[in-house]
């Protein structure tokens, strides 16, 4: 008796769209947050519409899975006219307890205007407590608001905007008490991570006469005194970098990316990496073949310190010019140890949304392809960037004629270690000439990911060799006995091919019109013995 190993994959547990309105109160944006080992928190922003445009916006909380207390509006309902109230979620995460701390901006009152808002819900989805934060002078013009929002231990920090006074960053412990509230200036930020010690980065630019836009990375201690600010340049001159994601790998080193130009116009996807004294370790940039505007994503740390990144890029293929997802893995010190890319089907436009490394050792990337239709893309990879499994799911539409536009956009990908469970979020949309005709529905597509990412099988003394794996148009099927029937089947369990009776040891199949997926093969040999194999159409 042989063991052989298959790799193991995601199970899709469910596709919740929201149910479409095209009159009132439609969901334009989502933000969300595992309820650890409960469900999701839906943070909802959503908007009233007139002929003319939008005339308010509305916050909601809501949820999926469990608990299912309904949805519940947090803003107020006031008098016209509507068009002073423009609530918002912008950010939701979640701490080791499972409570979720939301952040947005809430309209006060006609004399302050709007609010910057921060708001934890315990895992039963129960509101425990409120903070505001607001420019100090009656001022209606104002508009405070929320910018970030980071849980750490029993720490919660808080990055927004008091206009009058610009931005501010505040540190809660998880019962809501305030343990600083600085002002930071020269700075617009946008992202805040910080670790257990109290260290705290904050990610975002300045303009300089000389210099252009560029990127400040600054850290703050466990009092919110600014440490060091560290400025990030992609090349020198009147140039715009543009921060965009932060984060730590388990040594304290602080790793970012942005989108900078290199030359004027040209925008490139960076990496770069500071240790925890703010001294510069190394940037990495990728220029896509089509030499034009790429756009940074995500990055993801395994427990060596090595980072696997997922850029948006532009590249020309067969003569067209559009985005792929580019995959890398850096060690600490930046070399590179494996590049991929996603490929959508059709010269698609493919786009990255997140990147996670679970402690199952495997890398899940999300993302959407992009042609006529909008389609979920979600990745395994092995530490290798090797391709295991995709999950393409098509979110069809049927817009009237007289729609301007619309299409499927990718919005968060969202990991709960907890549940090893994952999250793709997006939306569908559709804009008429006449706005009470707008249509936004939310989508989420739940995944849970295998805790053993290898599983042994004891099968007989047929050896299976299926190649190139992954395939594009074709693959060899090789086995040391004969092949007495051959059968493949796609993801879902349909049977899609077979062949019975062939005794031979070999066989070509033409796969170039089959969709992209994981595809199981399986082979009984003359003594009726069965082996299986698994392999990726992409």
């Amino acid at each position: 008796m042989q063991i052989t190993y298959v790799t193991a994959q995601p199970d899709r547990d469910l596709i919740y769209e929201y149910a479409p309105t095209t009159s009132s109160d439609v969901v334009i944006r989502t933000t969300v947050a595992p309820f650890n080992g409960t469900g999701l928190f839906i943070g909802e922003t959503s908007g009233w519409y007139n002929p003319g445009g939008r005339t308010h916006t509305k916050s909601f909380v809501n949820s999926i899975i469990a608990p299912a207390n309904g949805r519940t509006q947090v803003s107020l309902n006031i008098s016209f006219p509507e068009f002073t109230q423009f609530d918002e979620f912008v950010k939701a995460v979640n701490d080791a307890s499972g409570n979720v701390y939301a952040g947005g901006k809430y309209y006060f009152s006609t004399s302050y205007g709007t609010d910057a808002v921060l708001i934890k819900y315990n895992s039963s989805m129960v509101e425990v407590w409120r903070r505001y934060a607001f420019s100090p002078i009656a001022t209606p013009a104002y508009g405070d608001a929320t910018v970030d929002v980071f849980a750490v231990g029993s720490s919660i920090y808080w990055l927004g905007d008091r206009q009058q006074t610009g931005p501010f960053l505040i540190k809660y412990t998880d019962a809501g008490v305030q343990q600083f509230d600085v002002t930071l200036t020269n700075i617009t930020p946008v992202k805040v991570v910080a670790n257990t010690a109290g260290d705290v980065y904050v990610l975002g630019y300045n303009n300089s006469a000389t210099s252009g836009q560029q990127v400040l990375l600054r850290k703050y201690n466990n009092s919110g005194v600014q440490v060091w600010s560290k400025s990030f340049n992609a090349a020198s001159g009147m140039l715009t970098d543009q921060p965009r994601h932060l984060g730590l790998d388990n040594t304290g080193n602080i790793l970012f990316t942005a989108t900078g130009e290199r030359t004027p116009g040209n925008y490139d996807a960076y990496l770069v990496k500071f240790n925890s004294a703010g001294v510069r370790q190394w940037s990495k940039y990728f220029n896509g073949s089509a030499n034009t505007n790429d756009v940074a994503g995500r990055f993801a740390v395994d427990p060596a310190d090595n980072i696997y990144v997922a850029h948006t890029v532009r590249d020309l293929n067969a003569g067209v010019q559009n985005n792929n997802i580019f995959l890398r893995k850096y060690s600490p010190t930046g070399s590179t140890l494996a590049t991929r890319y996603y490929r959508g089907s059709a010269n698609a436009n493919d786009e990255a949304i997140g990147i996670f490394y679970t402690g199952t050792g495997r890398i899940y990337m999300g993302g959407i392809s992009k042609s006529t239709i909008g389609r979920s893309v979600v990745a395994q990879y092995d530490l290798s960037l090797n391709l295991e499994y995709t999950d393409v799911i098509t979110h069809l539409q049927s817009p009237d004629w007289d729609a301007t536009s619309w299409g499927v956009y990718g919005e968060d990908f969202v990991m709960d270690p907890v549940n090893r469970a994952l999250y793709w979020v997006g939306r569908k949309e559709e804009v008429y000439p006449d706005y009470l005709d707008y249509l936004n529905v939310p989508i989420i597509v739940k995944y849970t990911y295998p805790a053993v990412p290898r599983l042994a099988e004891a099968t007989g003394a047929v050896s299976l060799t299926v190649y190139p794996n992954p395939a594009t148009d074709m693959v060899w099927i090789k086995s040391e006995s004969e092949m007495m029937k051959l059968e493949v089947y796609d993801q879902t369990g349909r049977l899609i091919w077979q062949d019975e009776d062939k005794g031979q040891n070999t066989q070509r199949l033409d796969i170039q019109l089959w969709k992209n997926g994981v595809y199981v093969v399986r082979v009984t040999d003359q003594e009726n013995k069965v082996e299986t194999s698994r392999f990726v159409k992409q």
